[in-house]
């Protein structure tokens, strides 16, 4: 499980570089994923589930939209607003990486800050709560 740690950690560290270098539609997409594979870090290491858990649940199906809908779900038995600010977070990144990854739109210095205003939000919550 700590290779999903590790890579979501990555994916922070490259978007962080990525947007140091003005490549900020590629950062975007690091973004998201750092947030993505995060999550799935939570559900394993707080919740029990497994990566084959996981696998076993989504087959022909959207495996972001089960792990945002079940980390939301059991970070909403604990705290209502924790769960409403992660589907924020999330969604924000979700919607940024959609326009950077499949649209003729770039992305902007301010959608970046935006983006990491989300990501380390995402990460601060998940971080002091559910780990």
């Amino acid at each position: 499980m700590e290779d999903i740690c590790n890579k979501s950690e990555e994916n922070l560290d490259s978007f962080r570089l990525l947007k140091s270098h003005n490549k900020l539609d590629a950062s975007i997409h690091c973004a998201y994923y750092a947030a993505y594979l995060f999550s799935i870090y939570s559900l394993c290491k707080n919740f029990g589930y497994t990566l084959n858990n996981i696998e076993a649940n989504t087959r022909g199906k959207d495996t972001h939209f089960y792990v945002r809908n079940e980390l939301s779900n059991k970070i909403g038995v604990n705290s209502r607003l924790d769960s409403n600010d992660f589907n924020k977070y999330i969604k924000a990144l979700k919607k940024l990486r959609k326009l950077a990854d499949y649209t003729n739109i770039r992305i902007t210095n301010n959608q970046a800050d935006f983006a990491e205003k989300n990501v380390d939000n995402l990460f601060n919550l998940i971080n002091t709560k559910y780990i």
